[in-house]
């Protein structure tokens, strides 16, 4: 379960004195959207309005909307902040965290399989964040040293789709990393990014798992559509036109790239990348310039293959198979 704490917000809220003020939630905390305007509405008597598509992350503002409203500011839920823009609407970033009841039993797993090192660093997506302390205290409590780096404007410890920099300072000084996720994506890259072993803590579950043999199948699958792609005539790069996630110059560049190669590309650009935008397209392959999550997560829903632009470059010999990662958006 995750926890929303409004009074916070509303006293923010006040003090900024909008008048029009946007509400976006990620599509887990959808349910909440309806009571979440309502309660704003009622504390601060400003004109509250829902976004109701769904949300991506805190790439995802919805700056071009946020402006045909005249909207004064965007609350937006779930996330940190990640991007900053001067002038109107401003934005409030409000991180949620999620409730876990098996922590202990997860940090005590994975203490077995630490015991003999002398330092880790450990990191998180977003809503799990608030554990790491806990975690620095009980690995301390038995001797072993522990790492939080920092990536850029991100929080302590904190790990994106997209960017897994934080513990580029400290790695040299840790001899495996930990990253709490309930998921495999975040911790797949991580694996990427790092030349250290990756152990995952689902904290959810209290399921700890080594990544080397998951980061081996990954690899297997992702190849394959390089392949596909290297083989591939006809491409559309695809553009998100979503704040955090437009990449114009790097498409422009991926479109040289295949042309140079003799073969054809064509720019396509939409707010939500998806498969029914491209249905009737005469295409051999999808690249995919917005969140790498797209491409890794989704592919089974397009019925083209769709691959990311180190994927690309690989299948276009332009990079080696060793420099494959998961594609930064920020």
């Amino acid at each position: 379960m995750i926890k929303i704490d409004l009074e916070p917000v509303i006293k923010l809220l006040k003090k900024s004195k909008a008048k029009r003020i946007g509400v976006q939630v990620p599509a887990g905390l959808k349910t909440k959207l309806i009571p979440i305007v309502q309660e704003l509405e009622k504390a601060t008597q400003a004109e509250i309005i829902g976004f109701s598509e769904d949300c991506y992350g805190a790439c995802d503002l919805k700056l071009s909307q946020a402006k045909a409203l005249d909207l004064d500011l965007i609350i937006h839920f779930g996330h940190s902040k990640f991007l900053e823009f001067k002038g109107k609407p401003k934005t409030i970033y409000v991180p949620l965290a999620q409730e876990v009841q098996r922590l202990k039993e997860g940090l005590e797993k994975i203490y077995y399989r630490i015991s003999k090192f002398d330092a880790v660093a450990v990191c998180g997506v977003i809503q799990y964040l608030p554990y790491l302390d806990e975690a620095k205290k009980y690995f301390e409590s038995k001797g072993i040293k522990v790492l939080v780096g920092q990536a850029g404007n991100l929080e302590p410890g904190q790990i994106l789709g997209c960017n897994f920099d934080c513990n580029k300072k400290i790695e040299k000084n840790a001899q495996s990393i930990i990253v709490f996720s309930d998921g495999l994506f975040h911790s797949i890259g991580l694996t990427f990014s790092s030349s250290k072993p990756v152990i995952q803590l689902n904290p959810l579950t209290a399921e700890v798992k080594e990544m080397s043999s998951e980061k081996e199948a990954f690899l297997r699958k992702r190849f394959g559509f390089v392949s596909m792609a290297a083989n591939a005539k006809n491409f559309a790069i695809l553009i998100s036109t979503k704040s955090g996630q437009q990449q114009l110059d790097k498409a422009i560049k991926l479109k040289k790239l295949i042309e140079k190669n003799h073969k054809k590309a064509v720019l396509l650009a939409m707010d939500l990348i998806k498969n029914e935008n491209l249905l009737g397209l005469d295409i051999d392959c999808f690249v995919n310039t917005a969140c790498p999550r797209i491409a890794i997560d989704d592919y089974r829903n397009y019925n083209k293959p769709i691959v990311n632009p180190v994927e690309l470059e690989i299948a276009l010999n332009a990079k080696k198979l060793e420099n494959f990662q998961i594609d930064k958006t920020n």
